[in-house]
């Protein structure tokens, strides 16, 4: 095996000398298979590398050489990075079919794979359960890559370049340019304002499975310089999930896939704020949190216990009736139950699950607003001087509880039930009375 010599690399690897980092089991970098990537590791990988008798193979990311890739490779495993999607080869949610056919059978009609989809033959994509019929004014099927989405909310359109095709900058004479496809109202959007209309797409960690990030140097997937990263496959397919399976194709051992069920996994990409504090958006008064921040609104509210998958099944979409992605009945654990009769009616979800999230459209306004997520806050706050958005680092969050604007009102607007106009101590008594308190 040919090896090149790393001796510019020997000072970083000597810092790591008192370095002793767990990692994952069967989590390449572990040179000497004692179960850590540590120190011990990483002088492995540079003794290789130097040709020196009687080291073991520290071809980490099977290049056929043993060289300085390699040895920043074990570094940054033994810091506790992952390294898997750099150095297992990706099977493809094809081949996981072949074994898993039932699984990916529902997989396949949730809203994960069609993060990004790709347009071949200028046709556009094709959706489960919706559709994307037409391109942004301007444009034709041949003009585009990929689509963004176009499952249960919105699409938004990538050009030929691999750039995200945005409005332009108000004031410029070349727009407006409504790039944002809804599927509830079937209308065009302004999405993202850019000077030059388009933007790079660096979306990839969470709608593509595989990403690596390289900026506008590249390399780029598909030679588009656009799409500032590659990927093994578009759209949060099976590996997104469970690591890159070439090993465990080859082996056919569990040992060889990973089987996380955390809710950390999941918030990996169902978060935006790196406190995990609740984003907010909007004017004073019409705020909604915004979309995928699942987890930061189940670590802020009362259910921090609970994972994910206690309630969800993550191969199944929610979005769509009968899909059978809801696993879990408040019910199992909660044995409070409605006691007005007059809400007899009400699921729980209702009042603790209300749509105060917006991804593409709301309805209604000011205290009778609605939005088109459901929120896993669930906690209620039935004062009616609560404030249930503040402001912090020039941003705008949610508190970890729901007012009863969002509880109560978005069906008492004068449409789906009788109309309240506010949020008084008279609505509050009511509020704190459904389960038989107060």
């Amino acid at each position: 095996m040919k090896r090149t010599n790393v001796g510019f690399l020997l000072l970083s690897a000597l810092l790591l000398a008192t370095l002793s980092t767990s990692v994952l089991a069967t989590v390449p970098g572990d040179v000497n298979d004692d179960g850590i990537v540590d120190a011990s590791d990483v002088q492995l990988v540079i003794n290789s590398a130097l040709g020196v008798e009687g080291a073991p193979n520290g071809d980490i990311n099977r290049g056929g050489t043993v060289d300085a890739t390699d040895v920043q490779l074990v570094i940054n495993a033994a810091l506790g990075i992952n390294i898997r999607n750099l150095v297992i080869p990706f099977a493809g949610s094809a081949t996981c079919k072949t074994c898993h056919g039932g699984k990916y059978d529902e997989f396949i009609q949730s809203g994960h794979p069609y993060k990004l989809s790709k347009v071949v033959n200028a046709q556009p994509p094709e959706f489960p359960f919706s559709e994307v019929p037409n391109t942004p004014e301007g444009f034709t099927w041949e003009d585009m890559s990929y689509v963004i989405g176009g499952y249960a909310w919105k699409a938004r359109f990538m050009n030929q370049n691999g750039s995200i095709i945005t409005d332009f900058l108000e004031g410029d004479p070349r727009g407006p340019q409504l790039t944002q496809y809804n599927l509830a109202t079937q209308g065009w959007v302004s999405y993202s304002p850019h000077e030059e209309g388009t933007k790079p797409y660096t979306c990839g960690a969470c709608h593509t499975t595989g990403w690596v990030a390289t900026g506008p140097s590249g390399p780029h997937q598909d030679d588009l310089a656009g799409i500032e990263g590659t990927f093994a496959e578009a759209g949060v397919q099976c590996e997104a999930c469970h690591g890159p399976g070439g090993d465990h194709v080859t082996s056919m051992n569990a040992a060889d896939i990973i089987k996380d069920t955390s809710a950390e996994l999941c918030g990996s990409c169902h978060f935006r704020d790196s406190q995990h504090r609740i984003e907010a958006s909007g004017s004073a008064g019409s705020e909604f949190i915004r979309h995928h921040e699942q987890y930061d609104e189940l670590t802020n509210g009362p259910h921090t216990v609970l994972k994910c998958v206690s309630c969800h099944d993550p191969h199944k979409g929610s979005h769509y009736e009968g899909l059978g992605g809801v696993i879990s009945e408040c019910t199992d654990c909660h044995s409070k139950t409605i006691e007005r009769a007059s809400m007899a009616h009400l699921d729980c979800t209702d009042c603790h699950m209300p749509k105060a999230t917006k991804s593409a459209v709301s309805a209604g306004e000011g205290v009778h607003r609605v939005g088109d997520v459901s929120t896993h806050i669930f906690k209620i706050n039935a004062d009616p001087a609560a404030e249930m958005f503040y402001q912090e680092d020039g941003k705008t969050f949610a508190n970890g509880f729901l007012t009863l604007d969002f509880v109560c009102l978005g069906c008492h607007n004068g449409a789906s039930a009788h109309e309240i106009s506010e949020v008084d101590q008279a609505l509050a008594d009511v509020a704190v009375s459904i389960h038989g308190s107060k």
